[in-house]
């Protein structure tokens, strides 16, 4: 894929960061960060960050990427996070997902388009006279 190198580390960076945070006060500590394909998708590239955190409640899914909302305690965030993640993906032309459950742990899924693979053809390396 093409991108922003700077900003698309920023957002998972962030994801990492919140997962980390997420799973600061339980027992059983697992993050995972799977990259795969998924060639039946527009957003081919696929990265998935998950962890064994604090979850978030099905009816904080929608709110987690508004600016300024965050399901953390006082004082642990800014709750811009995921807002700005959101605005870096797209802005990538891709999506970003989240699925969690309380005391269970969350998933975020980042989907990006694959880039154009063309190979170069004859034409492309032809001199001009």
């Amino acid at each position: 894929m093409l991108g922003d190198k700077v900003r698309l580390e920023q957002v998972f960076l962030n994801l990492l960061a919140n997962a980390r945070q997420a799973m600061e006060e339980k027992t059983e500590r697992r993050l995972w960060v799977r990259t795969y394909l998924d060639e039946d998708r527009p957003c081919p590239v696929t990265v998935e960050v998950e962890d064994t955190g604090v979850g978030f409640a099905a009816e904080d899914r929608e709110k987690l990427f508004r600016p300024f909302y965050s399901t953390k305690q006082a004082r642990h965030g800014t709750g811009l996070g995921l807002s700005i993640s959101l605005s870096i993906v797209r802005d990538h032309h891709g999506e970003i997902e989240a699925v969690g459950t309380p005391g269970k742990g969350a998933k975020f899924i980042v989907r990006l388009p694959a880039a154009a693979q063309a190979a170069p053809t004859e034409n492309d390396h032809a001199s001009s006279a």
